[in-house]
């Protein structure tokens, strides 16, 4: 205890122990404050965790499922161009076979016409042999 022009202070010993006090409830108040307010941003960040994990499962979901939609259509993609080069080699097929026919048929046609003109030539030939055999 001190004195200060004659007055005992004992005041300040008490003063000094209930701002001690005051800064201890302060400090818990702090602590449990600070507490909740992680507890409840750990809840939080936890949910926004959580959130995320679940997009990304949909996401990853979404990716398998193109992914098969893409190797569907390359299945029907590789189908559809075998079945072009398979049509493709059967047009060729018919384009010379449909040659072929026609040269084949102007070759008939034109032997065919050669035999009747023979014949015809031959026909008139005996005609004028009888014609003169008859006019003599």
């Amino acid at each position: 205890m001190r004195i200060i022009n004659g007055k005992l202070i004992n005041s300040e010993h008490n003063q000094l122990e209930q701002i001690t006090q005051r800064c201890q409830t302060l400090e818990t108040q702090i602590a449990v404050i600070n507490q909740k307010d992680y507890s409840a941003k750990l809840q939080q960040i936890s949910q926004e965790v959580n959130n995320s994990k679940t997009y990304c499962q949909k996401v990853n979901q979404e990716i398998t499922r193109v992914k098969l939609s893409l190797q569907q259509a390359e299945k029907k993609i590789n189908n559809l161009e075998r079945k072009c080069q398979q049509q493709h080699q059967q047009l060729t097929f018919l384009k010379t076979a449909g040659i072929i026919s026609i040269i084949c048929l102007s070759l008939l046609i034109s032997c065919t016409s050669n035999n009747n003109q023979n014949s015809k030539v031959r026909k008139y030939s005996q005609l004028e042999i009888t014609s003169l055999n008859s006019i003599t």
